[in-house]
């Protein structure tokens, strides 16, 4: 794509600007293709994020009245699709004259936790980082994470959202993982660190 070739080549232009100037060392230039290395993995990691919303989103189409669950995910664009494609379904029920329909808030507009807390909406929709810590979810018994973070106390941190005081039922937690590509990596990762 032309985002693509412009990327590469900005990206050709810098590596030769390093390699150019004596006052950078060896070390300096390997830490650079290191982090084009953790560029690269955001890029399959935001491939893979995109892939799971369908699925989350027919969980979603089983999701009882009354049920409410936490979503988290690490990039906006995902939270972006996700909400759009609840939207959508959301309208698709109305058209079928369904009686339970799918609502949503999320933390990109305020009042979002009030709206969830309150009972009026069933999903809440959040980034791992900005959601995960110090919100208080406790209505929601179920927290489904579409991108596990490489810090194991992040996710937990996520998890906890709804395992607050004031949580009456059991809660459970639900990763989305598609198998053969990066997210089994992650996920083998964050064993070793727990341990």
């Amino acid at each position: 794509t032309t985002e693509q070739k412009e990327y590469d080549k900005a990206w050709d232009e810098y590596y030769a600007y390093i390699e150019q100037h004596p006052d950078y060392d060896l070390d300096k230039i390997e830490n650079v293709a290191k982090a084009q290395q953790l560029v690269e993995v955001g890029k399959l990691r935001q491939i893979t994020s995109r892939v799971k919303v369908k699925a989350v989103i027919e969980d979603l189409e089983n999701l009882a009245p009354g049920e409410q669950v936490v979503i988290f995910a690490e990039y906006i664009a995902t939270i972006d699709a996700l909400n759009k494609a609840i939207e959508d379904m959301a309208r698709k029920q109305k058209k079928k004259t369904e009686e339970h329909v799918i609502t949503y808030s999320t933390i990109k507009k305020e009042g979002s936790v009030e709206k969830f807390q309150e009972g009026e909406a069933q999903v809440f929709t959040s980034n791992i980082i900005a959601g995960g810590t110090g919100l208080n979810l406790q209505n929601a018994s179920m927290v489904w994470i579409i991108d596990e973070n490489w810090t194991p106390a992040i996710n937990a941190q996520a998890e906890d959202r709804i395992h607050r005081i004031g949580q009456k039922k059991s809660s459970f937690i639900t990763y989305y993982e598609v198998d053969g590509t990066i997210d089994e990596r992650i996920r083998e990762i964050n064993v070793e660190k727990r341990k």
